[in-house]
């Protein structure tokens, strides 16, 4: 089975809780498939904070997402 999610899928998660700059997805470059974490740049920090109070530990496609600041 292929796991892979899409830039409208995260911001779809993301978006209720502030307003979204970027979503990057990395590709590994001898794969050509997604490394299995993104990175979600919201306005500012206290929307991050939400997000990640809220959706860390949860489900999205079926699998568990872990959240954190990256700094």
């Amino acid at each position: 089975m292929r796991f892979g999610t899409s830039d409208l899928i995260l911001r779809k998660a993301f978006q209720p809780f502030g307003q979204i700059e970027e979503i990057n997805i990395p590709i590994d470059l001898s794969t050509n498939k997604q490394k299995g974490f993104a990175f979600i740049q919201f306005s500012n920090k206290n929307e991050a904070l939400k997000a990640i109070s809220k959706l860390n530990g949860s489900m999205l496609q079926g699998r568990p997402i872990i959240c954190d600041l990256s700094i």
